[in-house]
């Protein structure tokens, strides 16, 4: 496993007690959390019992001016350097705490109006130095502290950003502005669990094991591993194959001829690229990007039903020709236009920039701009005093999608110059951790109940009890006793949507609760036709990948985006005996659709007819070989839905209380815990937040850093 960063070690006093003090930063930023390092040569007599707490000679943590004089070979501090109460005297040192724990690591809480420039780490006994660090710059302006205890109410002008501070302050409330002791051994042996084995579940999995945690177990529901990433695989041959799940990624985006890196999908790369260098003699796991074609000239667009003269659907560049337009033929281009007007103002330059370059910032703003609150159809008719008919044109069945969640599905399906899928399929991605992971996951594990419970240890008259979480399950549905399993640390990966009919501790806070109960959530269905060739290919004008755009109940039609290397993902060598074709046949939102509550029968066959429709009667009955594949995400028991959809100022509110209430035990992660959804992306950077969480409650604030540095969040996980 890869570690993070290295060690700074620094210069130290005598080789008695503490022999060396030390950050493994190389500066003090104030309003911050930092470890300090303590290296003890030979333990203090008065120091040998941990919880020697009433001792008069403990050690004493100081920070401040690096001054000091020498008296027959030993350090000590002068009398104007002692000046502990005088906070305003920059000679003056400031009381960090006292040391009555021998252990390797303290957590500092640097308070914000820290009043130097630099300073070092002493340890003292008696007046003595018994160890300095170097000396380290301060960072940040001196100010007033803005940290305030914790309450019920979030303070949603600051609330989208994790503050590690606070969140210590809320895991800590005893010592949280002393130093205090973080055992090492015991604490890295801490017991976590992890429920779910998606994404979000499996890369939390790997985040604790670059960060040393080892004593950890995912459970999961099903039989595999992935979650809503799953591909469907009609032989062996690792070729012939289709999503069923998540199916692409977007890589950059084009805006007035600039292209830009969309570094919110940045993570995935970044993880498959770890991933492949682990597992770069196993060819079985390796991740190879390819290119994904969204939409190309030759995709049908069938709207109104409009055909060309001579009875073909039109392509694309068909209708740019004839019409010199993406609008299609039928549709009310005065409603358009009044839409068009409405929306670009948060369709503008600086918000492509924004979204493209930091998406939490433009978030950040559309919260200031007032968008939370407001559902799209509110915004265009109320506000901007779009018409009904447009209005209504312009969001379909979608009555009340959020502002926010229309401005950024719009950027990344619309404004996404280059994607990215997975060669030999979407599950390769998470299948990827199974040589890492594997061991630590269990399968068919249903949980359905969470609760407390006070475990006991020790013996005889040394007993003691610690707060757990207990995770349970049943065998069978009518069974009467649950099986169960004891955490230190419960990761919850699962979409809320199934925690629903959980049983849940009451002592959760009440936002989070209500979260739980009352997010709401999208749905959609996909059903794959298998062929016995790609006759797509072979048109005049052939479909070479992308989606087809319509008006038909089956929402987009979409087909496998040719590689150009030979032996790969449908492509047809010359010479070669011709291989079947896999269509994505429907691509809906089955809250419009309903098409879940079909039969699987009565839906295939509805699909087949608007596949004939759109591509010919004779053609689709000649050439369907009766194979097919259907996933409807929200009746799939282990998932519940395709993505979460919160409604009008149910993100503004309930975001913050995933990482802002200190729920002791519990952290809760998933796409549906970002400030976006539906994207792999929001899975991975929620459980960076979740295992910061779990790092920073546990005293481990290098190892936080360090992940969040290591990921690139730093603009929006603050520790």
């Amino acid at each position: 496993m890869k570690i993070y960063g290295s060690f700074l070690y620094v210069s130290a006093s005598k080789n008695y007690g503490p022999s060396r003090v030390y950050l493994q930063e190389k500066i003090v930023e104030s309003g911050s959390l930092t470890n300090i390092f303590v290296e003890f040569n030979a333990p203090n007599d008065h120091m040998t019992s941990k919880n020697n707490s009433t001792s008069n000679t403990a050690f004493l943590m100081n920070f401040g001016p690096c001054n000091r004089i020498k008296i027959q070979g030993i350090h000590t501090l002068d009398d104007d350097h002692w000046n502990v109460d005088n906070s305003n005297d920059n000679r003056s040192l400031m009381f960090l705490g006292k040391i009555t724990e021998i252990t390797h690591r303290y957590v500092w809480a640097i308070p914000s109006d820290i009043p130097y420039k630099n300073g070092c780490l002493f340890v003292t006994q008696d007046s003595v130095i018994i160890a300095q660090s170097e000396m380290y710059p301060v960072s940040g302006q001196i100010q007033k502290p803005q940290l305030q205890q914790p309450s019920n109410h979030h303070n949603i002008k600051d609330g989208f950003y994790f503050n590690a501070k606070q969140y210590h302050y809320q895991a800590n409330s005893d010592n949280w502005q002393k130093i205090y002791a973080v055992d090492d051994d015991s604490k890295k042996k801490k017991k976590i669990g992890i429920i779910g084995a998606g994404a979000a579940g499996l890369f939390s999995a790997y985040l604790l094991e670059q960060a040393g945690f080892t004593n950890y177990e995912i459970l999961e529901a099903s039989d595999r591993v992935g979650g809503r990433i799953q591909t469907v695989y009609f032989d062996d041959s690792a070729v012939h194959y289709q999503e069923l799940g998540a199916m692409r990624i977007p890589y950059t985006s084009k805006h007035k001829n600039k292209i830009l890196p969309l570094k919110d999908q940045a993570v995935v790369f970044q993880l498959a690229k770890e991933l492949d260098e682990q597992n770069q003699h196993n060819e079985t796991y390796r991740i190879d990007f390819v290119p994904w074609k969204q939409s190309t000239d030759n995709n049908l667009v069938y709207y109104n039903g409009f055909r060309l003269e001579n009875g073909q659907v039109p392509t694309k560049g068909d209708l740019r020709t004839m019409f010199n337009s993406s609008i299609p033929p039928g549709d009310p281009f005065d409603l358009v236009y009044e839409v068009n007007n409405a929306t670009e103002q948060f369709l503008s330059d600086s918000w492509m920039d924004s979204m493209a370059t930091d998406l939490f910032e433009a978030y950040r703003q559309t919260i200031e701009k007032g968008y939370g609150e407001w559902s799209e159809q509110d915004w265009l008719h109320n506000h901007m005093n779009v018409s009904l008919n447009a209005t209504e044109y312009h969001l379909g069945a979608s009555r009340y999608p959020e502002l926010w969640t229309n401005m950024y599905d719009m950027f990344f399906h619309e404004k996404t110059y280059e994607w990215r899928t997975i060669r030999g399929g979407m599950s390769r991605f998470p299948n990827a951790f199974l040589p890492i992971l594997e061991d630590k996951i269990n399968y068919n594990i249903k949980v359905s109940k969470l609760e407390y419970i006070n475990q006991r240890h020790g013996c005889n008259n040394h007993n003691s009890t610690s707060k757990k979480v207990s995770v349970q399950w049943k065998t069978h549905a009518l069974d009467q006793v649950y099986k169960q399993r004891a955490y230190d640390n419960v990761i919850v990966s699962v979409p809320f949507i199934l925690l629903r009919s959980w049983h849940l501790p009451r002592e959760l806070p009440y936002t989070l609760k209500r979260a739980i109960q009352n997010l709401e959530h999208g749905d959609s269905c996909k059903v794959i036709l298998e062929f016995k060739t790609p006759f797509w290919q072979y048109y005049e004008k052939p479909i070479l990948g992308g989606c087809d755009s319509t008006d038909l109940p089956i929402g987009l039609v979409c087909y496998p985006t040719v590689v150009t290397t030979a032996g790969n993902n449908n492509e047809n060598v010359p010479g070669q005996q011709q291989q079947p074709g896999l269509m994505i046949a429907s691509y809906a939102n089955d809250k419009r659709t309903r098409f879940s509550f079909l039969t699987e029968e009565e839906h295939i066959g509805q699909v087949l007819e608007y596949i004939q429709e759109l591509h010919g009667d004779a053609i689709v009955q000649e050439q369907y070989t009766g194979r097919y594949a259907r996933k409807c995400w929200g009746q799939t028991k282990y998932a519940g839905c395709a993505w979460a959809d919160p409604s009008p100022g149910q993100r503004k509110l309930f975001f913050s209380s995933y990482f802002q209430d200190y729920t002791q035990g519990f952290v809760f992660i998933g796409e549906h815990t970002d400030i976006k959804q539906s994207w792999i992306s929001s899975a991975l950077h929620s459980a960076i937040r979740g295992v910061t969480m779990v790092l920073v409650e546990h005293g481990y604030i290098y190892e936080a850093k360090q992940l969040v540095h290591h990921w690139n969040a730093t603009h929006w996980l603050k520790i």
